[in-house]
């Protein structure tokens, strides 16, 4: 098993800032990954990693719809970095009200979710429980709510940080949500 490794999204569309005629300008464009040396992790059995999570958004407050995760995997500075491809839920970083016809901050409750289940499916479907888990900024704090309710990461340490100390780069989300969300995660156990 190796030492250390990384878990991110890979999202569909990246944000593009330009300067035109002394004004700013942003725009979604879509992302190819085709000259990247990504390759698809396999299972136990050989078969390409997937899961199939539940996630709530502002169309699914049943929580009933499952959205399905691919798994890849880069070399990075000899590091295995672990992508999660779900292009309907990981389609742009930081979705506002613009980007998602006034649901925004619900599409990233979405992110956010599914991204903590698809951390804690890796970690169970490669039998690894790490020493430590390293999180970075609040949208991937989740994943540590799943690690530390799972007795078989009783000895895993979390440590957060975060470079964006100001309400913008604080995540905040209603009571009710993270309610349903742990409801249902315990549910599912």
């Amino acid at each position: 098993m190796d030492k250390a490794f990384g878990c991110m999204p890979l999202y569909k569309k990246r944000l593009v800032q330009s300067i035109r005629n002394g004004r700013q300008h942003i725009e979604y464009k879509d992302v190819s990954y085709e000259d990247q040396p990504i390759e698809r992790v396999k299972d136990s059995r050989g078969r390409p990693m997937q899961f199939d999570i539940w996630g709530w958004d502002e169309e699914n407050t049943a929580q009933d719809q499952q959205y399905r995760a691919e798994v890849y995997s880069i070399s990075r500075g000899g590091t295995p970095l672990y992508l999660f491809y779900c292009p309907e839920v990981f389609d742009v970083l930081y979705p506002d009200d613009k980007t998602h016809r006034c649901h925004g901050r619900e599409h990233r409750f979405l992110q956010e979710t599914v991204f903590a289940e698809c951390v804690y499916g890796l970690f169970k479907s490669m039998s690894v429980a790490p020493d430590i888990l390293h999180l970075n900024e609040g949208h991937v704090a989740g994943a540590a709510a799943l690690i530390k309710g799972d007795r078989a990461f009783d000895k895993t340490a979390v440590v957060y940080t975060n470079h964006t100390v100001v309400p913008a780069g604080m995540e905040r989300f209603s009571i009710d949500r993270l309610t349903d969300v742990i409801r249902q995660e315990l549910a599912t156990r």
